[in-house]
């Protein structure tokens, strides 16, 4: 469980451990949004899994697969692993599409280029 200390130190604005320190008045500037670092490493092979599925299960366009790849990160997140903080939903559920998309396009890309080779 992370824990937020607040403090009027300058130098204390950084992370130790599981242990957010903030100056108060950073507290009003931006959202705070909590993650664990697991949610992101298994978010985003989930997403390449359940996209993958999808497609075998159902004629999906090839245009189509990055925007159901938001909608399954968006969905991990907001009701799986940030489920009582919307704002941190959506941002983190961006942030996880944006990791699964990215590996998809990665993995694509190499096994065309490996098959492809002479």
């Amino acid at each position: 469980m992370t824990k937020i200390l607040e403090s009027n130190n300058e130098d204390l604005s950084k992370l130790i451990g599981n242990v957010v320190v903030r100056r108060k008045d950073d507290m009003t500037k931006f959202p705070i949004i909590q993650t664990n670092i697991w949610d992101s490493l298994w978010a985003a092979p989930i997403i390449i899994v359940l996209t993958e599925i999808l497609k075998v299960m159902l004629p999906i366009r090839s245009q189509y697969i990055s925007t159901i790849a938001t909608a399954i990160g968006l969905i991990i997140s907001i009701f799986i692993s940030h489920p009582h903080d919307l704002s941190a939903g959506i941002s983190m559920g961006f942030f996880y599409s944006g990791a699964a998309i990215g590996s998809y396009s990665s993995i694509k890309t190499s096994l065309t280029s490996y098959r492809n080779r002479a």
